[in-house]
């Protein structure tokens, strides 16, 4: 699992949210907390046991609900995807 924090940086009269995840240090203008939605947590939540091969449902993937498994899949590739910084350089 990933190694998180989170906080508030008052930078020049400006707050900001600082989110740390395995070393790699985000800024948000407003909390993003609020940019999540409790059915997005659920789904961020699901996605571990996912990729754990565990189902909510019975039998295979195709036999999920298309929300679920559209959800995961947006999931994964967010998380597979290389950051923009990787492929500035």
């Amino acid at each position: 699992m990933a190694c998180c924090t989170a906080g508030i940086k008052d930078d020049k009269s400006t707050i900001q949210w600082v989110l740390n995840i395995d070393g790699k240090t985000e800024y948000f203008r407003e909390n993003p907390r609020n940019q999540i939605t409790k059915m997005s947590a659920m789904f961020l939540n699901m996605y571990g046991h996912y990729k754990k091969g565990h189902l909510p449902f019975s039998g295979g993937i195709y036999n999920q609900p298309a929300t679920y498994e559209q959800a995961m899949t947006i999931i994964g590739n967010e998380i597979n995807s290389p950051d923009l910084e990787e492929l500035e350089k």
